[in-house]
């Protein structure tokens, strides 16, 4: 087999059928684009539907069509499938895990498309509607954003300390030109606060202590 990219990924598809690269990533830590990349420079498949989140919709052992996938850790849930996820998608595979240092700016992220019901850059919707609904139970929202990221932060923490990999950031691979429009949002000083103070803005998360 030839040599490893400086990623940690295998260079050419020499398994079809077999899982080459899982990338077990959290919300708004750019998977999309970085799972795209890998394809292109790799000529491994994903799954496009879903924004190649394969597990999206209910838990499935993996096609013969792909080599690569992208996990979010909320969608493997129940500890039972450990060890049959871990069969299917981590043995024998190079796994990756995305995060994003600053928690802050990812909440935020991730309110923001929850907001125009726009998660990628490629994507065009008529939020006008959709807008007007979040605004009317934005505080949920925020909880629904802070929850949700910190917990896949949670499960992320617990399969690296089961299956250790490569830890990527958005940070050191961000690229202008992938930015998507945003909506000023009406925080309020006290929910931004709320917001910086997650986690300590990161600083206690897990990958600060690898």
């Amino acid at each position: 087999m030839e040599g490893r990219k400086r990623n940690g990924c295998k260079s050419k598809v020499e398994l079809l059928g077999v899982v080459v690269i899982t990338v077990i990533a959290n919300y708004r830590t750019g998977s999309s684009t970085f799972i795209k990349e890998l394809s292109d420079s790799t000529g491994l498949k994903y799954p496009e539907m879903c924004t190649g989140e394969y597990l999206y919709q209910q838990y499935q052992e993996p096609s013969n069509d792909y080599q690569i996938y992208k996990i979010m850790p909320d969608q493997v849930q129940h500890r039972l499938y450990h060890e049959i996820f871990y069969r299917q998608y981590i043995k024998g595979a190079d796994v990756i895990y995305l995060c994003r240092r600053n928690l802050t700016e990812q909440i935020i992220s991730y309110i923001n498309c929850v907001a125009r019901d726009v998660w990628h850059p490629v994507e065009c919707r008529n939020e006008s509607d959709w807008f007007d609904d979040v605004l009317d139970s934005f505080d949920s929202t925020i909880d629904i954003a802070i929850d949700r990221i910190t917990d896949n932060y949670e499960r992320q923490h617990e399969f690296y300390k089961k299956w250790p990999g490569q830890v990527l950031f958005l940070e050191d691979r961000f690229d202008e030109n992938q930015k998507y429009p945003k909506r000023k949002l009406p925080f309020t000083e006290q929910q931004l606060l709320k917001i910086s103070s997650v986690c300590n803005n990161g600083k206690d998360l897990w990958f600060n202590n690898i």
